[in-house]
């Protein structure tokens, strides 16, 4: 039976989920009430994603526009800023 210490588990986690081996890196910027994500997905020799979106009360909402053969759409995406809380 292994046996771990709260410092072992937490180093583990730090180094399992570093900018180094996680699956997406990237960062956001605000401007007043404008939300712009940039970031970068390492699957499939990675892709490079832009997206805009705006702050709403305890809402972001994300604009993603998406390019098809003949036309293009915009679609939204709904986050609640509840839902997802900050370490400190």
């Amino acid at each position: 039976m292994n046996t771990y210490t709260s410092d072992a588990i937490s180093s583990q986690i730090n180094t399992s989920n570093s900018w180094e081996t996680s699956a997406v890196v990237g960062y956001y910027r605000t401007e007043n009430t404008k939300i712009k994500l940039q970031y970068f997905i390492s699957n499939g020799g990675g892709i490079y994603e832009m997206k805009n979106g705006f702050l709403n009360k305890d809402f972001i909402i994300i604009e993603e526009r998406i390019n098809l053969l003949l036309k293009s759409e915009v679609r939204y995406d709904t986050l609640f800023k509840s839902k997802y809380k900050l370490k400190s």
